[in-house]
């Protein structure tokens, strides 16, 4: 049996992979010169840019989610695995409090910060404990997981179900206004996207207390070269550069898609494809109509994207860990406008030539945002490029005026650049 997969990012490599050693013919279709999806990173000069790979969950011995990397040779034996000592810190009025990977550390630095919030601080590091030994559902979907399967991954949910029920229900907005102290506000509103959340706050820490949530060494592109590597090892056939147009159908039945490149026929097709790129395609007769509800209600669930820059230093920038966050001056970016600024520092490695040191920044994006963004592209007359280098150059200056310290632009993308590249809106 012919299978064709659409998109050869995590999903459809992974698809890939399983499906041949299932005894399958494969082939995956790409629309880029690479694979990865948005699990890539690129050069530009001499500095390495990564877009995706910030932490990585699974990267622990033992744990399903780290068995389910290693089938596909994300991770493998010979692999290095960086770990930072902070989750991230956060900066306000000269105060800073950190989130540290040793979880004691950071209750003694919280109560020594604000005694005034001790029982709130005590519940948040009770709530992270709850949330330890948590696993995905990587071993099949739960409904066809057997019984020892399901035992095995609802048992350690037990302690967390109340915690669950009662954060799931309030965002991180929410959660951080109930510390009273300015900082302790600001440090737990830092985490993602406002309008996650709390519940995701505790999960997500606790996966890196536990030595989880690492780096691996080749960072993003290493992971889906790996990938790509043993799917091609076994006979699985990748189509680079090859954009699908349509794809053919007879009796509610796929019977192959058109490309660039021409006609592929097959049995059966995987779509590892974004949804809008999927029912582009298939049409919005199939699409489920739960999906097309919450698709068409962005106010409940809303869609993220991202507008991030690169740049360096000719010296390390003080006050920046592995990833921190500080106060700003109110900047427009897309329609948004912000007051905390996040600089990640790649610095565990050769990501920047000898004497120079590579910064990050990343601020999420909402619908209007995206909106704003492809108009500008869409005018073909450099709006887009002035536009998205005059609000970068606003963060610009506010770093250099809070590290007192020169860097250098390298790049910018923006939510058009998801869409445009990968389809991702």
């Amino acid at each position: 049996m012919k299978i064709l997969i659409v998109g050869g990012g995590i999903a459809g490599l992974s698809a890939g992979i399983h499906a041949i050693l299932k005894g399958y013919d494969v082939e995956i279709i790409e629309k880029n010169s690479y694979v990865g999806g948005e699990c890539t990173g690129w050069k530009r000069g001499d500095f390495y840019i990564d877009n995706c790979i910030h932490w990585m969950m699974g990267t622990k011995d033992g744990t399903l989610l780290n068995g389910a990397w290693r089938e596909v040779d994300a991770i493998c034996d010979g692999v290095e695995i960086y770990y930072p000592d902070s989750f991230y810190s956060s900066e306000y009025n000269g105060q800073t409090v950190t989130f540290w990977k040793d979880l004691e550390k950071t209750k003694k630095e919280l109560l020594a910060i604000s005694p005034e919030d001790k029982e709130e601080i005590l519940t948040f590091i009770k709530n992270v404990k709850k949330a330890k030994g948590l696993s995905m559902p990587v071993e099949a979907p739960p409904e066809l997981m057997t019984k020892r399967q399901l035992m095995r991954l609802g048992l350690p949910m037990l302690k967390m179900l109340p915690v669950l029920k009662k954060y799931d229900k309030i965002s991180i907005a929410e959660y951080a206004n109930s510390f009273k102290h300015p900082l302790l506000k600001r440090a737990f509103a830092d985490y993602l996207s406002t309008d996650s959340a709390a519940s995701s706050l505790f999960t997500s820490y606790a996966t890196f207390i536990e030595g989880d949530g690492g780096i691996p060494k080749g960072f993003s592109a290493g992971v889906t070269e790996r990938m790509a590597k043993k799917f091609t090892s076994l006979g699985g056939k990748i189509s680079l550069d090859n954009p699908v147009l349509a794809v053919e159908m007879q009796n509610n039945a796929v019977k192959g898609v058109k490309t660039a490149k021409g006609f592929y026929d097959c049995d059966k097709i995987i779509f590892a494809t974004d949804f809008s790129v999927t029912y582009a395609l298939l049409g919005k007769k199939h699409r489920p109509e739960a999906l097309a509800r919450a698709l068409k209600n962005p106010d409940v669930y809303p869609v993220h994207s991202e507008f991030q820059f690169a740049f360096y230093s000719d010296t390390p920038l003080k006050n920046i860990k592995s990833t921190s966050v500080f106060e700003i001056d109110e900047t427009e970016i897309g329609v948004r406008k912000f007051t905390r600024l996040g600089i990640r520092a790649y610095g565990y490695d050769k990501f920047a030539p000898d004497g120079k040191y590579l910064y990050q920044c990343c601020l999420v994006q909402y619908k209007k945002d995206f909106e704003f963004w492809k108009e500008l592209a869409e005018k073909n007359d450099w709006s887009y490029n002035a536009v998205k280098r005059q609000q970068a150059d606003a963060l610009i200056k506010q770093i250099e005026r809070y590290t007192d310290t020169k860097v250098n632009l390298i790049d910018i993308w923006t939510p058009y650049t998801y869409e445009k590249r990968c389809g991702a809106y």
